[in-house]
């Protein structure tokens, strides 16, 4: 699955109850290891927190399913407010309740207690440069490296066969919006995942390509990382670059309109 937000449902493959229901994983840019906020947290903070959407969005706190279903009802600009209004609640976090995980995610990787997946996983060569405060960026800048990789590399060693990239493209599309320094920002990926090359006339709008993007010697548009390409194979396939498998070598894929091989990234770090 694409992004943090979003690859946190990679935690249901973690999940001893999940056993036999996937059969591949996908994490860009974030693992379900990740803990930007203050980490997992308890059944009871989990309870004291659905209890505080409750009290904000005056939804029936009686069970999940009932809030569930209120919330499925508010339109998009309550959902603003009521988000706007919750403070102090835990971001992207695991809770921890002893049944759906009986351990923290990062616990049941160091034991190997985990379905046993092939696993793809990768950051952009600009992670998040979009979001870097301009009145702290020397500094920034000076751990941005080491922590997107360390952070997002940690939970590969779990014995399972694991494939790695950084995606170096920067989009046709951000010419003119982005600073010329800005290559692959967070995010500039998910649109070759799903199929931008192919998109024609106004149904491309904003993210239209250039023409050395929809090319088909590209791997961005032949498949490389598309979607449906990465689900179906191994992931190497015929006319494809070789996508070696992360290993102690510490090989990757280097994606951009020529795909190139490589080896520990960011080494000079």
């Amino acid at each position: 699955m694409p992004e943090p937000s979003i690859c946190q449902s990679w935690r249901e493959v973690l999940s001893p109850l999940a056993k036999g229901l996937f059969h591949k994983a996908i994490s860009e840019s974030g693992t379900a290891a990740l803990e930007p906020d203050r980490g997992n947290v308890s059944k009871t903070v989990c309870s004291h927190c659905l209890q505080k959407i409750a009290a904000v969005s005056g939804c029936e706190k009686s069970s999940s399913a009932a809030m569930v279903e209120c919330l499925r009802g508010k339109t998009e600009e309550e959902i603003l407010q009521i988000t706007q209004k919750m403070e102090d609640i835990f971001f992207i976090s695991t809770c921890v309740d002893g049944v759906f995980f009986p351990k923290s995610p990062r616990e049941l990787l160091s034991e190997k207690s985990i379905n046993a997946v092939p696993y793809i996983v990768g950051v952009n060569n600009c992670e998040f440069g979009w979001g870097l405060p301009m009145s702290t960026i020397a500094l920034v800048i000076k751990v941005r490296d080491h922590s997107q990789t360390s952070t997002f590399l940690s939970p590969l060693d779990a014995g399972n066969p694991v494939f790695f990239y950084e995606f170096q493209h920067r989009p046709s599309s951000v010419e003119g919006l982005v600073p010329e320094f800005v290559k692959a920002d967070h995010g500039a990926e998910i649109a070759f995942v799903f199929g931008k090359p192919f998109l024609l006339g106004s149904a491309a709008g904003f993210l239209k390509c250039s023409e050395p993007e929809q090319s088909d010697s590209n791997g961005l548009a032949n498949g490389e990382l598309t979607f449906p390409s990465v689900i179906s194979r191994n992931p190497n396939g015929e006319g494809l670059v070789h996508w070696p498998q992360y290993d102690l070598e510490e090989k990757y894929l280097g994606i951009d309109l020529e795909q190139k091989a490589a080896e520990k990234l960011k080494e000079h770090r």
